[in-house]
């Protein structure tokens, strides 16, 4: 069986597979941007996106270098309009209290076991408690666990901790 093998369809067929490259390859580079910007976010990237008020708090203090870092933290977020007042207070006792809402390494909700005790960076301890299924933490209920980012977890908290 012979084949005729005709030059007009070969150059065809290759204009059209060239073609398919070319349009194809602005379709890989928006999937590569799309990946990249599902990579996580560190602690302080992503309270960013909706917390202003504890971005600028903990940017007073000084932590924003540790909340962008590579070591591993967790932040307990309070309400917005419960830490609003700390605005007005001097950055040494902004920092004070900030250091109360943040753990060294990460501490997802299911491994704050009930009954034991956290220590802050401020070299306080919070008790952790579970009542009905919830984690409280000096008995401030953590209402959003487990906001995972590149180094470490936010849990957010119904309200702000005593000191």
């Amino acid at each position: 069986m012979r084949m005729n093998i005709d030059p007009k369809n070969i150059t065809i067929k290759f204009l059209v597979i060239g073609l398919l490259l070319v349009v194809m390859q602005p379709v890989h580079a928006l999937n590569a941007i799309c990946v990249q910007q599902q990579q996580p976010v560190t602690l302080l990237e992503q309270i960013m996106k909706d917390r202003p008020v504890l971005v600028q708090l903990l940017t007073t203090a000084g932590y924003a270098p540790l909340l962008t870092g590579d070591a591993p933290y967790t932040l307990l977020a309070p309400p917005e309009q419960d830490i609003k007042a700390l605005k007005n207070e001097s950055p040494e006792k902004i920092r004070a209290i900030m250091a109360g809402y943040i753990l060294k390494g990460k501490h997802i909700e299911k491994s704050l076991k009930d009954g034991t005790k956290v220590e802050t960076l401020a070299g306080t301890s919070l008790s952790i408690y579970r009542k009905d299924g919830h984690t409280l933490i000096n008995g401030v209920r953590i209402t959003h666990p487990d906001n995972d980012c590149k180094n470490g977890v936010i849990h957010g908290l119904a309200g702000a901790l005593n000191s």
